[in-house]
């Protein structure tokens, strides 16, 4: 004869427990070993998906993407993206530290430097194409963001300790520019000219070279060599600086501008193809800052203990957390 265990649940614990003390003590004791076994498996299973080291270097190359009163994609002016010309791309770099916090945050501190440029002559828009502005400007950013992991692609594979990252970040810059434009062969710094009137009309300053950006975007990475990443990310800038490609409000009296500043500074003020504005008319947005953006690929390389881990627990009892006892045949 064999004697079955019912279910363990709230009603039948009465009987399960009657039950279990009537068995023989040794088979009390191989039920117990057995039913802790169980609990153990199924709280402690898990799998380790990838280890992180504590500090990572991190650099980049890639190309960078001007959105702002010059320039513009063919046809009317865009928002945003949109407006991207691809001629007036160029090329950027960065370096970087990283620390990871966690298995899913990590602050990071990185400097960029990129060269962004705009050009009326390549805009479809007629109003932007008359008024025949350009410029370009070295920049250097040194920014402070936030790194987020979003989805940890390896516990979905078959190798869980690789790393397959989707990462997003946020954080706070400061950059440096120096808008310069293009005259008789070569190019002349625009800020000290004061193209819109600034430091001659009443009320008015000369502009800072420098602003602040809020960096954020996202990203891709995969381990090819022991604590090797090579990885793919796209971000942007919000400035808060108009004056990135020196173009931001009305155009001041060109006489006035020639008076105090000289003809260079009266010749780069106004160079439109065709009419000459009045003063006070529009010659660019200042109701929207100029932003940049960067696309790289990137390489990062990992030092120090690899104290972030991650995991994934298996559980293997069932959902309803059922206990099924073997057959024990009574003796």
């Amino acid at each position: 004869m064999f004697l079955y265990l019912p279910r363990f649940s709230v009603e039948n614990q009465f009987d399960v427990t009657t039950t279990f003390m009537m068995l023989p003590s040794a088979r009390r004791m191989v039920l117990s070993s057995i039913f802790l076994a169980s609990v153990v498996t199924s709280t402690h299973a898990q799998v380790d998906l990838y280890q992180r080291s504590f500090l990572e270097v991190k650099t980049g190359i890639g190309g960078s993407l001007f959105f702002g009163d010059l320039g513009g994609s063919a046809g009317r002016g865009k928002a945003g993206f949109f407006d991207w010309d691809i001629a007036t791309t160029r090329q950027n770099y960065s370096a970087g530290l990283k620390i990871n916090l966690s298995n899913s945050i990590a602050v990071r501190g990185d400097v960029f430097h990129t060269t962004l440029t705009g050009n009326d002559a390549h805009s479809g828009d007629r109003a932007r194409y008359e008024r025949n502005l350009n410029f370009k400007t070295e920049l250097t950013e040194m920014s402070f963001t936030v790194e987020f992991l979003s989805i940890n692609l390896s516990r979905f594979m078959k190798n869980k300790r690789s790393t397959w990252q989707l990462y997003t970040f946020a954080g706070y810059g400061l950059i440096r520019f120096n808008p310069q434009g293009y005259y008789k062969g070569q190019w002349v710094d625009l800020q000290p000219l004061g193209t819109e009137g600034q430091g001659i009309l009443p009320g008015t300053e000369l502009y800072s070279l420098t602003s602040h950006v809020v960096p954020f975007g996202f990203g891709f990475r995969k381990d090819v060599l022991h604590n090797l990443y090579i990885g793919f990310e796209v971000s942007m800038r919000k400035s808060f600086t108009d004056y990135i490609d020196d173009v931001s409000g009305n155009y001041a009296d060109k006489e006035l501008i020639r008076e105090h500043r000289g003809d260079l500074a009266a010749e780069m003020s106004e160079r439109n193809n065709f009419t000459t504005p009045e003063a006070g008319s529009i010659r660019g947005n200042p109701n929207s800052n100029d932003n940049y953006s960067f696309v790289q690929l990137t390489l990062a390389k990992g030092f120090g203990k690899r104290q972030a881990r991650q995991r994934i627990v298996k559980f293997s009892a069932k959902r309803n957390h059922g206990l099924k006892c073997p057959n024990f045949k009574k003796g």
